[in-house]
């Protein structure tokens, strides 16, 4: 179970519970993870830490998952995989992908297809 071995991830989710439970589920996967309550705190992290992936909700007070996004993309490289998601119609897949994410999950995602995504994403950039 050690798919993310030395592999950095920071979760990004202003619901305490889920970044918890991700954070729980990646460090089993063998993940150093980190994690933020939004987008402006994420992309401080980010610049200091870089991670090699960064999965974001989209809906946070204090710097939404697509500002993240955004702000990822016109940072210099190397810049992590975003992994996005959402329980709202927020943003579709083929725009998120345009905008420079990873993937697009919508919540509540199904465990498998989601971890299977985690790791191509790191394993496959």
């Amino acid at each position: 179970m050690n798919e993310l071995k030395d592999k950095r991830v920071l979760v990004v989710d202003d619901e305490e519970m889920l970044r918890e439970v991700l954070t729980d589920a990646l460090q089993m996967m063998g993940a150093d993870v980190l994690a933020a309550p939004n987008g402006t705190v994420a992309l401080a992290l980010i610049r200091q830490s870089r991670p090699q992936l960064v999965i974001t909700d989209i809906r946070m007070p204090d710097g939404d998952g697509l500002f993240l996004l955004a702000a990822i993309m016109s940072d210099p490289l190397p810049r992590p995989q975003v992994i996005v998601c959402t329980a709202f119609g927020d943003i579709d897949e083929s725009e998120a992908l345009a905008r420079g994410a990873y993937a697009l999950f919508m919540k509540p995602f199904e465990w498998r297809s989601f971890r299977k995504a985690l790791v191509d994403a790191v394993t496959n950039p």
